[in-house]
């Protein structure tokens, strides 16, 4: 049985000051919103201040950003990028790969160590 189900689904959930606010980009904030309120709520366990928490969250978050999109240009769209190098900036136009998530993540974390020794 064949089904005729087209997923028309929009993308942007509501506008703030013209500009979209897309469904994707929230539930990465979520997640971000999560780490660093887990760290948050752990730091006196791990004996870290307020700044080591704040600054993990970034190191991690910014790792899966750029984790997430060099892994999905590199492996998934990269015909598309060598003629548009440019457009690999366009974070709204979608493209984070889970694998480069995951590196990025650990990539994150393993800077942050090595900084902080």
């Amino acid at each position: 049985m064949q089904t005729d189900f087209r997923h028309d689904f929009d993308l942007a959930f509501a506008h703030v000051f013209g500009l979209p606010l897309y469904w994707y980009g929230a539930v990465y904030t979520v997640g971000f919103a999560g780490i660093f309120l887990w760290l948050w709520l752990r730091r006196w366990k791990l004996g870290w201040s307020r700044r080591d928490a704040a600054e993990l969250t970034i190191f991690v978050s910014a790792g899966i950003l750029v984790g997430g999109r060099a892994f999905d240009i590199l492996f998934y769209e990269l015909p598309f990028y060598r003629d548009h190098p440019l457009q690999a900036f366009n974070w709204w136009r979608g493209g984070l790969a889970t694998h480069g998530v995951l590196i990025g993540s650990i990539v994150g974390a393993a800077a942050f160590s090595r900084l902080r020794g």
